[in-house]
């Protein structure tokens, strides 16, 4: 590496000193921070500046393809390679598709590797690739914002700054930032942390009056547009969706529950690894659509999203990885038992949740037309919120990544929604009213 290029933040997840030995030769990197793979760790370690690399290995109880989804999940914008002294079973492609850029069989792949490396540690450190396109909520004279924010010119191919960190804002800066010719601004990425912390305390600030809360919806409408943008189905896509979504969400729930709580939760389900992905990736956007619609209480909906599919933890593991349509009567049996479950557990757990949150849970899988479980409830007597949740739950499971893309994209996604509202009543699974309200910030009208 040149001594003019600058360090770039890297991280080693479970890799011994013997393992991460050679890789700090071979790249003349000198400062690596060093954590165990487990949960926690890599939560804990997203919600610091991202790094620009990463190197991981697995332990015995950890699976490969796993730690892939979770870490690309987590470490959207970071180039993550996988380090492994012995084949793992896996082919190179079906590592790289479930979200590492390159795997690493020491000693054999290192000449190889060595260049891919060392030019993403190059481009790390160059100002044009650390940008992120952004939202930026209506903002008012005197404003003093704690990130830098910019401007592309495309006609240049640069991006401009508009403001640096700390500086007070006036009309005219505010005016360029909001100028119609630019669709976003760009927050570079080691500040995006204070920018989802901005946004979190504007939209609690807009939910403050009934004006504010037409405000926030509009606002919530702004960044919702951005997800549904999206055309290519390719997995970086849709984990950049997912991180937005979450981090505004984990910012807003520390600002009202005080740090720590959504924390706490997230330990509840740290070695149920299996339903962290998909429940952390619900919680957001039952909660940012909680948010956007008037629908609930966002905290508990990021609550009951994060938590509403533990109860498959108590089913048999053959059982959790098959699809409904091949299960067996009595199979589908227990597989409709898995709301009730989750209740349970968390209620065992003595889990600090309101009454609300565990209705939401165990109502999430009913439907409009009564033909959902566990209870069959119908109409108005399924909590909206609950309906909101299953909304956020079918959202994540079309446009989940497998095989490194996303199944569809999210405005395909969204116009299946509206299809299925244009229904007659008794074939709805969704509330038509909760479904409209979903699809205005969508799309940002009403639909029929």
């Amino acid at each position: 590496m040149s001594p003019n290029t600058k360090q770039p933040r890297v991280i080693s997840f479970g890799l011994t000193p013997e393992e991460l030995e050679p890789i700090q030769k071979h790249l003349q990197i000198s400062d690596v921070t060093s954590i165990p793979l487990v949960l926690a760790n890599i939560f804990s370690a997203s919600r610091s500046p991202h790094p620009s690399i990463i190197f991981c290995n697995t332990p015995k109880d950890f699976s490969v393809l796993e730690a892939a989804q979770l870490l690309r999940s987590q470490f959207q914008d970071s180039k993550i390679y996988y380090f492994e002294s012995n084949k793992t079973g896996f082919t190179h492609k079906e590592l790289k598709n479930n979200g590492f850029d390159e795997v690493i069989l020491n000693p054999t792949d290192w000449d190889s590797t060595k260049t891919i490396i060392q030019e993403a540690i190059i481009q790390s450190s160059n100002a044009s690739s650390n940008y992120r396109a952004m939202k930026l909520i209506d903002i008012d004279p005197g404003t003093a914002l704690k990130f830098d924010t910019a401007v592309y010119l495309p006609t240049n191919q640069k991006y401009v700054k508009i403001s640096t960190a700390g500086d007070t804002l006036d009309q005219k800066r505010i005016d360029q930032l909001f100028n119609k010719k630019h669709e976003n601004i760009y927050v570079s990425l080691d500040q995006l942390p204070e920018f989802y912390e901005h946004t979190a305390k504007r939209l609690r600030e807009l939910g403050s009056t009934p004006e504010g809360l037409e405000q926030r919806m509009k606002a919530v409408q702004n960044i919702v547009s951005t997800i549904f943008e999206t055309t290519e189905i390719v997995a970086t896509n849709g984990s950049k969706i997912s991180q937005d979504c979450r981090e505004i969400v984990r910012s807003y729930i520390d600002q009202s529950k005080g740090t720590g709580w959504y924390d706490q939760l997230i330990k509840t389900v740290q070695e149920k690894r299996s339903v962290y992905s998909h429940g952390s990736n619900v919680s957001s956007y039952a909660a940012i659509f909680s948010l956007g619609t008037g629908i609930g209480n966002p905290e508990e909906l990021g609550a009951a999203g994060l938590l509403h599919d533990i109860g498959f933890c108590l089913l048999p593991k053959e059982l959790q990885d098959k699809s409904i349509g091949s299960m067996t009567e009595p199979e589908l049996a227990l597989y409709q038992d898995h709301p009730a479950h989750a209740v349970k557990i968390l209620k065992e757990l003595k889990v600090d949740l309101s009454e609300n949150v565990y209705k939401i849970i165990l109502q999430h899988h009913e439907k409009y037309n009564g033909k959902g479980f566990p209870h069959g409830l119908s109409g108005k007597n399924i909590l909206p919120e609950a309906q909101l949740l299953s909304i956020a739950d079918r959202f994540d499971y079309l446009t989940a990544v497998k095989d490194g893309k996303m199944q569809m994209t999210p405005l395909d996604a969204a116009n299946i929604f509206l299809q299925e509202k244009a229904r007659e009543e008794n074939r709805q699974d969704i509330d038509p009213e909760v479904m409209g309200k979903v699809l205005k910030i969508i799309f940002g009208k009403d639909t029929k």
